[in-house]
């Protein structure tokens, strides 16, 4: 094989999630060993730190790493790193401010960086998501955005690039993140083989598929809660923001004002969201027509269904039906 034609580096730090960090450097293996038939130039990946040295990830693996200011590279990988939603994440990144500091500095010599899954959260330490299109793991968009308000987040994208910037989705992501970088530098057919040989196929351009409302953080505000359990309970019933107002004893404006300074985004965003979480949930486990998952969710005008689910998830109810590997009768 040829002399390495693009170096890559991946950012080992403590907590980072080995998994992401080691299935992108071994897909980047597989490719070059395919490459390597026609003589093409391999992808050099190296694991650094910031300061080098062993480091250990999440899970406790251990992994010995070369310091990053010691050696040349074309483009920093960052994976994600764990944390539950209990922990105070602004306190746990402030421990990451030696990263932040390499990121910052590699940027500024023109490096490109890319950032798995809640890597993206040390770019913004970094200061680099300023004006930037930027994606992360569909959960923690909304805190990706109040944490760095001048960030562009697309949480519906599984990977974005922006300049020398370049961010993806959830842990699995990193693979589209690894076929990205073979196809680029290897070419069309060796990103399609190492697809083929790993079955990393990815999962498309859209993450909004993947959502689950149940997984997302519980409101604490009885004002926010008392909204949205009428909105649940009456998940069929056309939506109706005198009503609420009437409920909670304020007036529409009140309501909408407030909701919005707790939650940043509005009662009927809460009711679409819950039907189209109840629709998923109907195509994957059920045998409904698509016409009478609508009616089942709160929707009299099947077209007007199809519309917001197509807006929402990305994929037509058929479609989504279809791709989560289902075979109940449309």
């Amino acid at each position: 094989m040829k002399r390495p034609s693009y170096k890559i580096a991946l950012l080992a730090y403590e907590g980072a999630l080995s998994a992401t960090l080691f299935a992108f450097r071994d897909l980047v293996l597989f490719a070059n060993m395919i490459a390597s038939a026609s003589g093409k130039a391999a992808i050099k990946v190296d694991v650094v730190s910031a300061k080098g040295g062993q480091v250990t990830l999440a899970g406790g693996t251990n992994t010995d790493t070369r310091c990053a200011s010691g050696i040349q590279f074309d483009a920093l990988v960052i994976p994600g790193f764990v944390f539950s939603q209990a922990q105070d994440l602004k306190q746990l990144l402030v421990g990451f401010n030696n990263e932040a500091l390499l990121i910052k500095r590699l940027h500024e010599k023109g490096t490109l960086i890319a950032a798995n899954c809640v890597g993206t959260f040390l770019l913004g330490e970094a200061g680099l998501l300023d004006h930037r299109h930027v994606t992360t793991a569909w959960l923690f968009a909304p805190k990706l955005s109040r944490y760095y308000p001048k960030a562009n987040v697309d949480a519906q994208h599984i990977l974005l690039k922006d300049g020398n910037v370049m961010t993806t989705g959830a842990f699995t992501s990193m693979h589209d993140l690894a076929i990205a970088f073979i196809r680029e530098h290897l070419g069309e057919k060796v990103a399609q083989q190492t697809q083929n040989l790993t079955l990393s196929a990815g999962v498309g351009e859209n993450q909004n598929k993947f959502i689950d409302a149940s997984l997302q953080p519980a409101k604490t505000s009885p004002f926010i809660d008392k909204i949205q359990n009428c909105l649940q309970q009456n998940l069929k019933n056309r939506y109706s923001l005198e009503y609420l107002a009437e409920l909670m004893s304020v007036t529409p404006r009140t309501l909408m004002r407030r909701y919005k300074q707790q939650t940043q985004s509005t009662p009927l965003a809460y009711l679409q969201a819950i039907r189209i979480q109840q629709a998923k949930q109907l195509l994957v486990h059920s045998d409904l027509s698509v016409e009478r998952v609508a009616e089942e969710v709160g929707y009299q005008d099947v077209n007007g269904f199809r519309r917001v689910f197509l807006r929402e998830v990305g994929e037509r109810p058929s479609e989504f039906r279809k791709s989560m590997g289902t075979k109940h009768s449309l």
